[in-house]
């Protein structure tokens, strides 16, 4: 993809909010009297980290309900005849979360009552005029596929394809999770969530989560913790094989130096995060909290020779680059919040190429109530403090991909927005 196919807005970030000398100091921003909300933050960030130190496990509460979606991506197939096993574990595959409805109606209460994931939708060809006027325009449905025995014959419709080969779908489906996964990240979601916040008016909420992740990064190393989500793993992805196979090498094998490594490749662990992140589910938070701590832990280690690297260079500053799909609702919350503080309640993944971050902003042509976004963010080098509070570093060297000059940068950063203007 090049500069010219897609049309890109630039949000430009300056330096980010370093609030790294006084562990609280982003308090002063809080525009009410403090000495109470100090006292009583206090408190409840004590009474969180006893929680986190007992050996009650958050976990039973999924192992214990109805089974849930613990990913971003749903697949609903819809047909008159029921999928066989062949089928359902190759889908599996691409997407975990498999839903297959031989009733129309039934799909469509099922999708209208999905909030929190994004939907694949495969329709028979002989359902799909009744099924996809009702459904295109869902926030929720990402792509919509006919799978039939005449491609001509539903030519008309919208969708992002019409199959007769059954593995030319699982083909196109696998290429459409990964983009997926590539350009929605997990920086900005659905206005109902709180990846993105305005401090100035959410708060209460923005301190509950910053009291929340800090409570987090300060407990101690546990197995018990690493064997909460491994339980919850093993459950949710009881009928997937090639999973299960990935689950136990990260049993056998997973060491805390390797968190990042883990974290930029394909796996569960960092797909579980993200949406225990995107959502705010402290239940799957606090299953994930051992993976949380060791990842921060190990860019905080990286963090201060990644200054140093920098300043050694006679940079007064840095930038760094990250593209993504928006809804026009966070786009729009961005564009009112000029020159305001905002935090990323996600770990942000940036790359000192432009051009590599512009992949990941995604077509907007394909999406048509999204906006393709290339936040370019100006890293203060000058700076006359050790190191930053939210640390971040440069983590090609664990990367799967080192191409992508991959910089990232910790849970709950801040930055401020500095302007917002269209790509020529």
């Amino acid at each position: 993809m090049t500069k010219q196919e897609v049309q890109c807005i630039n949000v430009i970030f300056v330096g980010m909010i370093l609030y790294h000398q006084k562990k609280d100091r982003w308090l002063e921003w809080i525009p009410c009297p403090l000495e109470m909300i100090i006292f009583i933050m206090l408190l409840v960030k004590r009474f969180l980290t006893l929680i986190f130190q007992t050996s009650i496990s958050m976990t039973d509460k999924f192992l214990s309900t109805e089974k849930e979606n613990l990913e971003d991506l749903t697949v609903i197939w819809l047909d008159e005849h029921s999928q066989d096993r062949h089928t359902k574990a190759r889908l599996r595959c691409i997407i975990n979360f498999l839903k297959i409805f031989t009733e129309l109606n039934l799909c469509l209460d099922y999708i209208n009552s999905i909030h929190n994931e994004h939907i694949f939708l495969i329709v028979s060809g002989r359902l799909s005029s009744q099924l996809i006027p009702l459904v295109q325009d869902r926030s929720q449905i990402v792509h919509i596929y006919i799978f039939c025995q005449d491609s001509d014959r539903y030519s008309s419709l919208q969708v992002r394809g019409i199959f007769i080969d059954q593995e030319l779908l699982y083909n196109q489906l696998s290429k459409d999770a990964n983009q997926f996964y590539a350009t929605h990240s997990t920086v900005i979601s659905f206005a109902t969530e709180k990846s993105l916040r305005d401090l100035t008016k959410e708060t209460g909420t923005f301190l509950w989560f910053q009291l929340f992740i800090t409570a987090l990064f300060d407990m101690s190393p546990s197995n018990a913790a690493k064997q909460d989500i491994l339980k919850l793993a093993r459950t949710f992805y009881a009928d997937n094989d090639l999973e299960l196979q990935r689950i136990d090498r990260f049993d056998r094998t997973y060491k805390a130096v390797e968190a990042l490594k883990w974290y930029s490749s394909d796996s569960f662990v960092y797909r579980l995060l993200n949406k225990a992140i995107r959502t705010e589910n402290i239940d799957l938070l606090f299953a994930c909290r051992f993976f949380i701590v060791d990842l921060h832990r190990q860019l905080t280690s990286l963090h201060e020779s990644y200054i140093e690297r920098l300043r050694s260079s006679n940079l007064n500053e840095h930038k760094v680059y990250h593209g993504q799909l928006m809804t026009e609702d966070d786009f729009t919350k961005l564009q009112t919040n000029v020159n305001q503080l905002i935090s990323i309640n996600s770990f942000l993944s940036t790359s000192i190429d432009p051009d590599v971050a512009l992949i990941f902003s995604g077509n907007d042509a394909i999406h048509s109530t999204m906006k393709s976004v290339l936040f370019e963010i100006t890293i203060n080098v000058a700076e006359t403090m050790a190191v930053y509070r939210y640390p971040f570093a440069d983590i090609s060297a664990y990367s799967n991909f080192t191409e992508e000059k991959e910089v990232l940068f910790s849970l709950g950063a801040m930055f401020r927005i500095e302007d917002i203007s269209k790509r020529a």
